[in-house]
């Protein structure tokens, strides 16, 4: 599961690439479906309203702390919802949707071999 760090209390170092959460169109503390860097210099994290923040993991191959695997005998989530993803097709981490109803990930069916879920349930 994802740790998200407050802010306001808690700066990333500069260059980090971050999961983020923040007030995105005036609407509930959410967490888009994307990834941005943080540097010291620009203010996106004030611009897009950004409240909390969690350094993105590593692939799977890299470190496997964290992720979770069929192939390691874990469950699939229980619920539909935007979990990060590793394939072998590359050493990226990917947002991608779980859907409940067909138990697979939305744009990399049949390809995920590891999953963390962001928001917890």
């Amino acid at each position: 599961m994802i740790k998200f760090r407050d802010l306001k209390s808690v700066k990333p170092e500069n260059g980090t690439r971050c999961i983020v959460k923040g007030f995105f169109q005036n609407k509930k503390e959410i967490t888009p479906n994307y990834c941005m860097f943080y540097y010291d210099h620009e203010n996106r994290f004030a611009a897009h309203r950004i409240t909390k923040w969690a350094p993105m993991p590593e692939h799977i191959i890299v470190d496997p702390a964290g992720w979770k695997s069929e192939f390691r005998g874990d469950g699939l989530p229980k619920k539909s919802d935007w979990c990060l993803v590793c394939t072998e097709k590359d050493k990226l981490v990917h947002f991608a949707w779980f859907n409940e109803k067909t138990q697979d990930f939305s744009g990399y069916r049949n390809q995920v071999i590891a999953f963390m879920e962001i928001s917890p349930r």
